[in-house]
């Protein structure tokens, strides 16, 4: 009798687990969150801001206040990824060229403000890690090998500049 009661408890220990591990894995590839600070990103003040940034940017090869419009988004995705709300996979898929953009090339910005506020900024950082261990990871590549170059550089503010227009103008 006592086994039977081992055996019951083990099943249903096992199926709790499973049924936790199927919540746990459709929570980390829900998109829900992600499309929301998409839309953070792309909506017309945002991306206003981002394209008068970009330009600034391009013209004098530093950022200015207004990369901190893209930072802060950043900043939550980070936070949102490095507690397990958005899965490392759905930031990858939608967010790496963002990430790597802003948060590669905001470097020297970033560092400049946390002289200030030592705090601030800092998912941005582990974020830019964490999703270039997974593009390292999947591409086969070392994480060094995902820094960009100049021309990759030049290529996202232009970008930038471009689709922040398209935004602005269809709005």
């Amino acid at each position: 009798m006592n086994s039977a009661f081992v055996c019951v408890g083990l099943i249903g220990f096992f199926l709790i687990a499973i049924q936790w591990w199927a919540n746990y894995k459709a929570k980390q590839y829900d998109p829900t969150w992600a499309l929301k600070i998409q839309d953070l990103l792309n909506d017309t003040k945002t991306s206003t801001i981002r394209g008068r940034g970009a330009k600034h940017y391009q013209d004098v090869k530093e950022w200015d206040r207004d990369v901190e419009a893209s930072l802060d988004i950043l900043e939550d995705l980070g936070f949102y990824v490095e507690n397990q709300v958005i899965g490392v996979e759905v930031a990858h898929h939608h967010f790496y060229h963002w990430i790597r953009g802003y948060v590669q090339t905001a470097d020297g910005y970033i560092k400049n403000y946390q002289k200030d506020q030592p705090l601030a900024y800092e998912f941005c950082v582990t974020l830019l890690a964490t999703v270039s261990e997974y593009e390292a990871k999947k591409s086969k590549k070392h994480v060094n090998e995902l820094v960009w170059g100049k021309k990759e550089i030049d290529e996202f503010i232009q970008g930038e500049i471009e689709e922040c227009k398209e935004e602005s103008s269809s709005s």
